[in-house]
This record gives C-alpha cells, structure tokens and sequence, in this order.
C-alpha cells in the first residue's frame, strides 16, 4: 500500500507540471502580442515622426515669403501671449477683457490668413492632430510597457513554480525506487533466515513467492484501475475545455470576381470586407455622412485609445507607398485618421481586421479622411474625400 501511494503521488506531481506547462506556455504567448503591439506603435511614431518633419519643412518654405495677412496673424499671436502673461500675473478685469479681445482678434487674423493662404493654417493644424496622435501613441507605449513588465514578473514566478513541481516529481521517483529497493532488500532477509532448514525454507519460499506473486498481481490491477481512471478524468476535462472554448471568427468569404466585359469602375472597389466599407465622392453625400458620424461619436462613451491604421499600396505586383497613421479616437467607438492616397491595390490594416480596395488613377494623389466606425458588430471603414468635408 505504501508503494501504491508513491507512485499515486509521482502521477499527480507529473500531471501537475504538465498543466503548468500549459498555462506558462499561454502568458509566454501574451508576453509575445504585447511586444508586438509595442514594435507597431513604435513603428506609428516614426512615421508620424516623419510625417511632422516633412510637415515642417513645408510650413517653413511658406513662412519665408509670407502675406501680409500671415504677419498680422503672427502679430495677433504674440498679442495673445502677452494678454495671457498679463492675466497669469494680475487677474484683474481690465486685464481680462483685454485677453478676450485679444483672443477676438486672434480668431479674425486667422480667418482672414486661411482665406488668404488656406495652405499653412491646414499644414499647422495636420501637424498639432499628427503631434497629439504622437503624444498618445508615447502614454499608450508607457503602458504597454508597464503591462509587459508585470507579465514578465508572472512568467519568471510561473517559471520558479514549474521548476520546483518538476524537482519534486523527481524526488517522488527517487522515493519510489527507494521503497522497491527496501523491499527487495526484506524480502531477501527473509530468504536468508531460511537456509538453514533447507526444505522447510523450500516450502516457505514457494508459498512466500506464491503470495508475492498474488501481491503483485492484486497491485498491478490496482494500478491499472487507478490510471484507467486518471485517464478517463483526463480525457473528460479536455472535452469539457474544448466544449467551452469560444467558436472561432468566421473568416469573411472573398468577393465574387468581377464580369469580363463588365464597364471600368469610377471609383475604389473593394475586394475584400465588402459590407463594412464605404467611400462617398460627391460632396453632398460625403456631408450627411460625416455629420451623421460626427454625431455618432458624440452620443457615446467618452474617447479610448488611439489606434494604428497600416496602409500598403502595391501596383503590377510592386509595393510603391507604405506607411502607418494614428487613428485618433473621437468616442464611442469612432477614430479618424488623414491620409494621401496613391492609384493600385491598396491594403489597411487595423488590429486584426483588413480591407482590400483597388483605387483608380482618377484618385491618385489625393487627400482622403479615414473614419473608423467600430460601434456595430463589424467595424466599418468610410473613405471620403477631405476637400468634400472641410
């Protein structure tokens, strides 16, 4: 009986490091997607990066000869500052009104410059979304981090735990040949007291052997019995794990081939995600649409998280453009993101889900807003030209 539960014992020892086994293998796997996650919005920020950097050079070239409204708008700004100065160091009324003045003043110059120069007031405000997008890729990055730290902590106790279930499972078969050597090492005292009366010894050793042999019987069945059941336990724990993990997503079924002698598209088709996808080229639609979403962003939970948009353009096969964009999130579930698009096979990319558009020649070269609609149960991708809502 001893032995029985020695070797009951190195059983549950050994099923125990399996099922850790198991479970460090999954955080192992959540460590991996979190730094994945960390190399996609390290890879956002230095297109972002790049993209200011070309930013500011254009704004610069457009500095360097500026308009007579430009001038009077960098007046109004340096007015700004010195009423906010004054104010920050006495609060009093006149100094308040001459900040609201001063602010009036600000929101004409600015007016007056866009109708003038519409190009660096649109290149500054791309820049200020493109610099916040950058700011909370960093806070999103210092999270992420902090979370793989904390993951790491759990990997490295996981790891001490198996480490020591496996040592003991060891010492648990130690024990085990130890217990047989013991009663080896009995049985053959028990034989040696014998000897001395030859046939009496004869007679005790063959009944001695038949009631070990009837022993070992009654414990082989015994065992056989015990891992039969260990088995059976196993083998309905597994059922009942698979029984209860989540359906897969189903894959969206490709799109049906276009008709040989069907008319040239005018605008981006898509070739995959067909029903979550839309892109409006007239200016009245592209409104509507905008201020329903808009207002769709505004009903629901307050802003999350950024996102990355991946977008990839090949033509003949060839990759010609590929760059990331931060979607900026506008609540509820709603992100926005600017972007130049190039004629071919273009690819976006977010998370986990992808579209597929071919954009036309027609569409070359021009500045697209990329709305991100995730409240439904498909997210929904809305393309539209900027110069259609701005």
């Amino acid at each position: 009986m001893r032995n029985l539960l020695t070797i009951l014992l190195g059983i549950s020892l050994f099923l125990c490091a399996n099922a850790n086994a198991q479970t460090l293998q999954d955080e192992l796997n959540k460590l991996a997607a979190l730094r994945q996650d960390v190399q996609d919005v390290e890879q956002a920020n230095q297109d972002i990066a790049s993209n200011v950097t070309k930013l500011n050079t254009e704004i610069e070239a457009i500095k360097a000869k500026p308009s007579a409204e430009s001038l009077q708008l960098l007046e109004a700004r340096t007015k700004l500052e010195s009423a906010e100065q004054t104010v920050a160091s006495d609060p009093s009324q006149v100094n308040q009104d001459r900040l609201e003045q001063a602010q009036f003043k600000l929101k004409l110059a600015e007016r007056r410059d866009r109708k003038s120069n519409p190009g660096p007031t649109e290149l500054i405000t791309e820049k200020a979304e493109l610099e916040q997008a950058l700011e909370g890729n960093q806070k999103q990055l210092s999270r992420l981090n902090g979370r793989i730290q904390s993951q790491q902590q759990l990997i490295d106790s996981m790891e001490q735990q198996s480490k020591k279930a496996q040592e003991n499972a060891k010492q648990a078969r130690i024990a085990e040949a130890a217990a047989k050597e013991q009663a080896l090492t009995e049985s053959q005292d028990e034989l040696a007291k014998t000897r001395a009366e030859h046939e009496k010894a004869m007679a005790e050793i063959a009944a001695l052997k038949q009631q070990l042999e009837a022993r070992e019987a009654a414990e082989a069945a015994e065992e056989a019995k015990e891992a039969a059941a260990a088995e059976v336990a196993i083998v309905a724990a597994v059922a009942s794990a698979e029984a209860n993990e989540p359906a897969s997503q189903a894959v969206p079924a490709p799109p049906e081939a276009a008709e040989p002698n069907a008319e040239p598209q005018t605008q981006p088709q898509q070739t995959k995600n067909s029903a979550p996808f839309e892109l409006l080229l007239d200016k009245a639609s592209a409104q509507q649409r905008y201020a329903e979403l808009k207002k769709l962003a505004s009903s629901g939970s307050a802003r999350g998280s950024n996102k990355i948009a991946h977008v990839k353009t090949y033509k003949d096969g060839d990759l010609i453009k590929r760059s990331s964009h931060s979607l900026a999130s506008k609540g509820n579930a709603q992100y926005l993101a600017r972007l130049n698009m190039r004629a071919g096979e273009t690819q976006v990319k977010i998370s986990r889900e992808e579209w597929v558009v071919e954009v036309p020649e027609s569409e070359d070269g021009k500045r697209y807003s990329l709305w991100l609609d995730g409240s439904g149960e498909e997210a929904r991708i809305i393309l539209f030209a900027t110069g259609l809502i701005d």
